[in-house]
């Protein structure tokens, strides 16, 4: 055992015979013990099967000067050189691998991809981009539309200041066509009297750029109307009148505009018409009730007023004629 021991003692991995050994069995310069010995570690040992592999290699293809130098080269290396260098060859053999795969690709064109163009990435731009242009085409180009844009701007901004302002008494006054906010007290008067002057600045700018524009002589009428100035208001509606025709709004205005100044019979035919133009515009029946209080026909201003009711949606304006379908009923018929 000691001699087995010793002949193991010397291996170049755990359990492996010495190199000493395998080289003299190798050279058949071993006892017949030692041969036994190294010829049942080979049925196990990769390695040394390996090493004796080649061995053998290397007497029939001696290295060359410049290997052996490369060889005696490694040895000096530390180990993290040893790694490096492992990594380095590694990385090189990976880009030869690829270079003799990519050889065996087909190649596409050097050109660079073109991005779609921009209508396919952003359709629904390009959609409203259409649109506009065929709405300046269709308007006859830039400046009318700048125009317009600028119209409305007037306009709008006469509109804030008149809707708050301008305001109406829901018992006693004749409804304008315009939408001012209602009062339940007090004559049709404006709250803010600079913002009347200011509307009407607007108004006339509008009509500077649009001279037929029916929404600023509408508010332009109703403002005259309004300050009782009679004559402008007449002629701006005549001038309406001629261009836009008999709407159910210009007669409603012609109405209160001979309403504010007494003269009955012409507002009672002016809303009358109104309500032919238009059956749903429930100002010009309301105005027609009043008109008929004032001519001293109860009865009749109360079939109007109960028609009235029931298609009168906004409560104030609905609770206000109820008002008065009540006094006119206590009164016995008479004007309240």
């Amino acid at each position: 055992m000691d001699q087995n021991k010793n002949i193991l003692d010397n291996g170049a991995g755990e359990g492996c015979v010495s190199f000493d050994l395998l080289f003299r069995y190798m050279e058949k310069n071993t006892s017949e013990m030692e041969t036994l010995l190294v010829e049942k570690h080979l049925n196990t040992c990769d390695l040394c099967r390996r090493t004796i592999a080649e061995t053998i290699r290397m007497e029939q293809n001696p290295i060359t000067d410049s290997e052996e130098e490369e060889a005696l080269g490694e040895l000096k290396l530390t180990p993290q050189e040893q790694v490096e260098k492992i990594m380095k060859m590694a990385s090189e053999r990976t880009t030869e691998q690829y270079s003799e795969e990519s050889d065996n690709v087909v190649k596409l064109p050097a050109d660079p991809i073109k991005p779609p163009p921009l209508w396919r990435q952003y359709p629904q731009i390009a959609a409203v981009a259409v649109v506009f242009l065929i709405f300046v085409t269709w308007s006859g180009g830039i400046s009318p539309l700048l125009t317009k844009m600028e119209t409305d701007k007037e306009i709008n901004s006469a509109w804030a200041l008149l809707h708050d302002s301008l305001t109406y008494n829901v018992f006693s006054d004749a409804r304008l066509s315009s939408d001012f906010q209602p009062r339940t007290s007090g004559k049709l008067m404006s709250t803010k009297a600079n913002f009347i002057d200011r509307a009407e600045a607007h108004l006339l700018n509008a009509l500077r750029n649009d001279p037929d524009n029916s929404r600023a002589r509408q508010q332009l009428t109703e403002i005259y109307i309004r300050e009782k100035n009679f004559t402008k208001a007449d002629s701006i509606l005549k001038e309406t009148r001629k261009s836009a025709g008999n709407t159910a709004e210009l007669l409603n205005n012609y109405g209160a505009l001979y309403f504010e100044q007494g003269d009955w019979q012409q507002a009672e035919a002016a809303f009358s018409e109104a309500i032919a133009a238009d059956a749903r515009f429930l100002k010009a029946r309301f105005n027609l009730a009043l008109t008929k209080i004032q001519l001293q026909q109860p009865e009749e201003a109360l079939l109007v007023l109960n028609e009235y009711v029931t298609l009168e949606k906004d409560d104030i304006l609905k609770r206000a004629a109820q008002k008065i379908i009540q006094d006119i009923q206590q009164s016995g018929g008479n004007d309240p």
